[in-house]
C-alpha cells in the first residue's frame, strides 16, 4: 500500500482580467494515505424493478447504476486496497438500514439525524410549502408513493459497505469518524452533482466549505440531474462539476488517474 497518493486534479483558474479568460489549471497533490477518507455520497438504488420510475428520473437511475457499476465500483476497490478509510453516506433513511450505522449511532450518541435549531418559519408552514412544491415538481400525491420508494431503497451490491466500513447519516458523525482517524483530505463519488452531493449532510458544501477539509470530487464518478434543455448534453452535470471547481468546493480528478494513484503508479 502507498503511504501517498500522487493524484492529478483539476481547478478553476481565475488569473485572468476577464471571464473569458478563466481556465482549467492543473496540479499535483500529495496525500497521505492514512489522512484520507473515500466517500461516497447518495449512492443508492431501488431494489423492485419499475419504482425507479416513480418521479420521472428512470433515466437517471439507469445512468448513475451504469456509473456505479464502470467506475465507482473499481474506484471503490482501488480505495480498499490502498488502505484509505471509507465512508458510505447515503441518505439518512437508507443509512439506518445497515448494521454499521446503527453500531456507529450506539457508539457516538449521535442522532441519525441533524438536529433542528429554528424556530421560524412555524413548522407546520414549512411542511406545506415542501409539499406544495414537491407535488409541483413530481405530482400530487408524491409523498404517498415516495413512502413506499423510501422502503425499498437500498446502498447497491456492487458498493455495498464491508463490516468494518462506517456508514453514516449525519455530518456530525460523519465529522467524529474523519476525527478519531485523522482524516484531512476526503475523495468523493456519488449523487447528484447538482443536489445531495452539494448539499447533504457530510458533502461538498459542509465538508469542504463549512468545517474545511480538502476535498476531491471524481468527476467522471458522479451526474446530474437533467431537464429537456440539458439532457441530450448532459450540460447540468458538466456545469455543476465546474461550479464546484470553481467556488473552490473541491478539485476534481478522474477515476481512472485515482486508481493509478492507490497502486502507487505515479502520472
Amino acid at each position: 500500500m502507498p503511504e501517498h497518493l500522487e493524484l492529478p486534479v483539476r481547478y478553476c483558474s481565475m488569473h485572468a482580467a476577464e471571464e473569458g479568460r478563466f481556465r482549467h489549471g492543473e496540479k499535483l497533490l500529495r496525500l497521505r494515505t492514512d489522512r484520507t477518507a473515500f466517500v461516497l455520497v447518495d449512492v443508492w438504488e431501488v431494489r423492485t424493478p419499475g419504482e425507479t420510475s416513480y418521479a420521472g428520473l428512470g433515466s437517471f437511475f439507469r445512468r448513475a447504476r451504469k456509473i456505479t457499476e464502470e467506475r465507482i465500483k473499481p474506484a471503490l476497490q482501488a480505495a480498499r486496497e490502498a488502505g484509505l478509510l471509507v465512508v458510505h453516506a447515503p441518505t439518512d433513511y437508507v443509512a439506518v438500514k445497515y448494521p454499521q450505522h446503527r453500531r456507529l449511532e450506539q457508539e457516538l450518541g449521535i442522532s441519525p439525524r441533524e438536529p433542528e435549531e429554528r424556530d421560524w418559519p412555524p413548522p407546520d408552514f414549512v411542511r406545506e410549502r415542501w409539499r406544495e412544491f414537491d407535488e409541483d415538481r413530481y405530482f400530487v400525491g408524491f409523498y404517498e408513493v415516495d413512502r413506499r420508494r423510501r422502503e425499498l431503497t437500498y446502498i447497491p451490491d456492487v458498493v455495498e459497505p464491508s463490516e468494518d466500513e462506517y456508514v453514516v447519516s449525519s455530518g456530525r458523525q460523519m465529522n467524529e469518524v474523519l476525527k478519531r482517524h485523522g482524516i484531512l483530505n476526503l475523495i468523493y463519488v456519488g449523487f447528484a452533482t447538482n443536489m445531495c452531493l452539494i448539499d447533504k449532510p457530510g458533502a461538498l458544501r459542509e465538508m469542504g466549505h463549512r468545517r474545511g477539509y480538502r476535498t476531491v470530487l471524481l468527476r467522471d464518478c458522479t451526474t446530474a440531474i437533467e431537464n429537456q434543455n440539458t439532457v441530450g448534453e448532459l450540460l447540468m452535470t458538466k456545469i455543476w462539476t465546474e461550479w464546484v471547481e470553481m467556488v473552490a468546493m473541491a478539485y476534481t480528478a478522474t477515476s481512472e488517474d485515482f486508481i493509478r494513484a492507490c497502486k502507487g503508479n505515479s502520472p
